[in-house]
């Protein structure tokens, strides 16, 4: 048995025992918020990166795409656009829209 970063049926993120079989066994540490924290901040940190910056970002795991469009919070951009108001109204409708 080896320990592993494993998802419940019922979306759980776990750090547990994994049998042979795949099975989950003895004692499991529920990480899930720890996890969602963790890859919205890796997120976060790519869209303040991003110049110019837009308020989103893009990563790609496994195949999958998670993203993250900031645009929408204005507390998030007045924070990270250089420090000026910030809405999405000063964005023209095809950057609000790509």
């Amino acid at each position: 048995m080896t320990k592993h970063l494993c998802c419940s049926a019922l979306g759980k993120i776990y750090y547990a025992n994994v049998n042979d079989k795949g099975i989950i066994t003895g004692q499991k540490i529920d990480l899930t918020e720890d996890a969602i924290v963790a890859v919205m901040d890796k997120l976060s940190w790519l869209a303040i990166a991003k110049k110019p910056f837009d308020g989103k970002a893009e990563i790609e795991i496994n195949g999958f795409r998670l993203s993250i469009d900031g645009t929408g919070n204005s507390h998030f951009m007045e924070k990270h656009a250089g420090g000026k108001p910030w809405s999405a109204a000063q964005e023209p409708a095809s950057e609000i829209l790509r």
